[in-house]
């Protein structure tokens, strides 16, 4: 699907983008509602509280709901979850606490924290993106797929939202300062972006699946139509006209049936009475 240039997210207004944003719970998956307060809201918030007390950090329920919401958004891989719970709890709170205090808000401290969050088991780029996102909402990208697609819209190979993604640390820090350089531009934060990125791609799916649907089911229209104009019209009583029945190969008309029987019947005799007669011709 094609998407309009003041869409593009270079090109979109302000008023664009908060309209898209207005538009993210109408495109949240159902398996996903009960998981969204948490993602954006919840434990933010948490981890901001705990910012505060000097110990910004996660603890293993938070990734493991963040998991399920990553999930819900996407391909359900329920092993993914089993790796992630793996991991001991004070594993999960050290490694996120020493990954959050690195972080300033610059490509390479980002770079350092994804390493840094990418030993816990289950924890990839992508994942590890979502647990910075929701310790820094505004300056750190969640890396989805909408987002990269929107933001790399015509780079690469393969173009829009078919692009796609290898889930690498470098397409991350790629993704990482398109997003600061844009909120230097707009003041726009992170997480807004991403909202806006997964509206337009689930319209875009939504768009797809429409057309599709329509390019099945316009054939059997079509075929529909060409069958009833080869059918024989139904005709009145008064229109219909009488047809001759079907002779077979040994087929013989009634009529002629009963004179051959006559004649038949006849025959007989004729032959008793000239045999007759040639025997006493012959005596």
């Amino acid at each position: 699907m094609a998407l309009a240039k003041d869409r593009r997210i270079d090109f979109i207004t302000e008023q664009a983008l908060a309209d898209l944003v207005a538009e993210y719970p109408e495109h949240v998956p159902a398996r996903a509602a009960n998981y969204e307060e948490a993602r954006y809201v919840s434990i933010p918030q948490a981890v901001s509280d705990r910012r505060r007390d000097g110990k910004p950090a996660l603890e293993q329920s938070d990734v493991l709901a963040l998991v399920d919401w990553k999930l819900s958004h996407g391909t359900f891989r329920p092993k993914l979850k089993q790796l992630v719970q793996s991991n001991p709890p004070d594993l999960v709170h050290t490694t996120t606490t020493s990954a959050f205090a690195k972080y300033d808000g610059k490509a390479e401290s980002a770079k350092s924290c994804l390493t840094d969050l990418c030993v816990l088991k289950g924890i990839g780029p992508a994942t590890a993106s979502l647990l910075l996102s929701v310790a820094f909402p505004d300056s750190a990208p969640f890396f989805s797929d909408e987002l990269f697609r929107w933001t790399f819209w015509e780079q690469g190979k393969g173009k829009g939202w078919d692009r796609p993604i290898k889930y690498t640390p470098k397409e991350y820090l790629q993704l990482f300062e398109k997003v600061q350089q844009l909120r230097q531009q707009h003041d726009w934060s992170a997480v807004t972006m991403e909202k806006a990125a997964y509206v337009l791609g689930r319209q875009a799916l939504h768009k797809n699946a429409h057309d599709s649907k329509e390019e099945v089911e316009e054939p059997k229209e079509s075929a529909r139509d060409d069958a009833k104009s080869k059918k024989r019209p139904i005709l009145e009583p008064n229109d219909r006209i009488s047809q001759p029945a079907k002779r077979t190969k040994n087929a013989v008309p009634k009529d002629q049936s009963a004179n051959d029987k006559a004649v038949k019947s006849s025959v007989p005799s004729v032959g008793i009475r000239c045999s007759a007669r040639i025997r006493g011709n012959t005596s």
